[in-house]
């Protein structure tokens, strides 16, 4: 008998306790789904980048960038979210790396884009990012610290910031080697030539690219 109440216990507690709530994660699945199932998937988004989750706020910005879960495109409103994920971005994630990239127009990379470059508020985010150990930012930086972009030139901590996200822990990034060799190649943004180091970050480059599988 005692099992039998537990399981009229539990029954009426499942019956009490409606739908499942929806996810953030979820968002990818909108188009499958109603309005009103969409409307709950962006209010599980935005409590989440109320608190401390840069990915539901990036998860925001492509559900406003595309206008999907029953809102209305909105630029403006993704690009104010991905900052917000970038401001929040725990230690290592990339983060900043989406919202620079956002930015920056960048329609090869993986996400969203706006639909023309806003480069100051790219560099901004590519900063925030390299300060947070986001080695991608860094990479990111160093180019536009190179070429004058969204900012001054800064040849000498282009060139350190390409030499920094030139690591063997992160061989996506392995062309900051080669970025950094043609920069001691050629001089480029002010710098002084040094055919030692071009040599060695392009060592360095080999040595990582052999290692990947």
């Amino acid at each position: 008998m005692q099992v039998v109440a537990v399981l009229v216990h539990l029954a009426t507690i499942t019956a009490h306790a409606g739908p499942p709530q929806r996810q953030c994660s979820q968002h990818y699945d909108c188009p499958k789904h109603d309005a009103a199932w969409g409307r709950e998937v962006v209010a599980a988004c935005q409590r989440g980048c109320d608190g401390t989750s840069a990915d539901n706020c990036d998860a925001l910005a492509v559900i406003y960038a595309l206008g999907s879960c029953g809102v209305s495109r909105d630029e403006k409103k993704a690009g104010t979210l991905v900052e917000r994920g970038c401001a929040i971005t725990e230690k290592g994630s990339e983060n900043c790396t989406y919202a620079g990239d956002f930015f920056r127009a960048a329609k090869n990379g993986p996400g969203v884009v706006a639909s023309s470059p806003d480069y100051v508020r790219a560099r901004n985010a590519y900063e925030h990012g390299c300060q947070t150990a986001d080695n991608a930012s860094c990479m990111m930086l160093g180019r536009m610290l190179r070429d004058g972009i969204g900012g001054p030139v800064d040849g000498v901590r282009a060139v350190q910031l390409l030499s920094k996200a030139c690591n063997e822990r992160y061989p996506e990034q392995s062309e900051a080697c080669l970025d950094a060799a043609k920069m001691y190649e050629t001089g480029a943004a002010g710098i002084p030539k040094n055919l030692k180091e071009a040599r060695a970050h392009r060592s360095y480059f080999k040595k990582i690219r052999s290692n990947i599988p």
